[in-house]
Formats: C-alpha cells, sequence, structure tokens
C-alpha cells in the first residue's frame, strides 16, 4: 500500500521492482493496482508531480504484461480531492 506522501524521490525503479515481485510471488490470486494520486499541494510541474506521473505510467505499462493483475487508474481531477489537497473526497473515493 502506498500513499502520494510516499513519494518517489528517484525511487521509481525500485519501487516498481517491489510491485513486480509483489505481483509475481501472488500469481495465484487477481490483482488490483491504483496509479498513483496527484499531489495538489504541489504545483503541477514539480518534480513530485513529474515523478507521480512516471511512476504511472510505467507502472500501467508494467501491469499490462500481467494477465492476473489489473491498474485502476485514478482521475487526477481537482474536484476529486479534499480541501487539503492531498486526500480524495467522498466523490473521489466513490
Amino acid at each position: 500500500m502506498g500513499r502520494s506522501n510516499d513519494r518517489c524521490y528517484n525511487n521509481i525503479d525500485r519501487k516498481l521492482t517491489r510491485i513486480s515481485q509483489f505481483v509475481k510471488r501472488n500469481a495465484h490470486t487477481y490483482i488490483i493496482i491504483a496509479t498513483a494520486l496527484h499531489c495538489y499541494d504541489s504545483v503541477a510541474s514539480s518534480k513530485v508531480n513529474q515523478e507521480i506521473h512516471i511512476f504511472n505510467r510505467k507502472l500501467e505499462t508494467y501491469m499490462k504484461q500481467n494477465t492476473h493483475a489489473n491498474i485502476l487508474v485514478i482521475e487526477h481531477d481537482r474536484k476529486y480531492f479534499t480541501n487539503y489537497d492531498l486526500h480524495l473526497n467522498n466523490m473521489g473515493k466513490e
């Protein structure tokens, strides 16, 4: 389980490797992995949001290779986030 505040900080490949290992170890069950959330407490062009975008793109590519795993793409529309800019609101959770 990861959160947006578990930011990548140049650890994208290490995080993808861990996800890959998890998916391989659990080939006996169906897995759904959600994309990382955009950080609205930072500007869109910030390093954090750039890394989240790269991570999500690589994650989606990787997940296409697995028949027992799928990706849940979380929309990055501002209306789905709380006033605190980091957490999903009720509409976002739905």
